[in-house]
């Protein structure tokens, strides 16, 4: 009788025991769901970091442009205050 209590104690800790590992897999499973999705999060922002770089170099460019257009502008002008342009047109 003894032998057959112990049987059942021995039968209900691996049951205990089996639901444990369960649940330590079921953990690893999301662990490793959430290092994806982290995965995933750095790999959108690497991302969105090039479209930003890519986003500030027209914006140089246009800068650029810009002070061209303002020294061409301001040139011009000039030119035509002394009228060597009024000479050469």
């Amino acid at each position: 009788m003894y032998a057959e209590i112990a049987i059942a104690y021995t039968k209900a800790i691996n049951v205990y025991a089996e639901i444990a590992i369960a649940y330590t897999k079921a953990i690893i499973a999301y662990a490793e769901i959430t290092i994806a999705i982290a995965e995933i999060t750095i790999a959108y922002t690497k991302a969105i970091n090039v479209y930003a770089e890519i986003a500030m170099a027209y914006a140089e460019i246009t800068i650029a442009i810009t002070k061209s257009i303002i020294a061409y502008e301001l040139d011009t002008r000039l030119l035509k205050e002394v009228g060597y342009l009024d000479l050469h047109e």
